[in-house]
């Protein structure tokens, strides 16, 4: 988990069903904490480093649009990084 919360979003490829790939992004509260999540799942073999970044940036959008929805603001807590490896 610290390396998740370090990168800033979860990755399973195809940890736990094969030739399925998923990620996800928290929704923080204002103090930081995630109190829900936003993810996509599909085929591994749709899964490419270009779409993995545009999912990424998708995901993170609207995250932090539903972030400012629920509480009004983003979270507080510092930005961490996004970039697909």
């Amino acid at each position: 988990l610290t390396e998740v919360r370090d990168r800033g979003y979860a990755m399973d490829n195809e940890e736990v069903i094969p030739g399925l790939t998923c990620m996800a992004v928290p929704v923080l509260s204002p103090s930081g904490w995630a109190i829900a999540s936003l993810s996509v799942s599909g085929e591994t073999r749709n899964f490419t480093p270009a779409f993995q970044q545009k999912a990424l940036s998708a995901l993170t959008g609207e995250a932090q649009s539903l972030a400012v929805t629920l509480f009004g603001r983003q979270s507080n807590k510092a930005a961490v990084q996004r970039q697909c490896p």
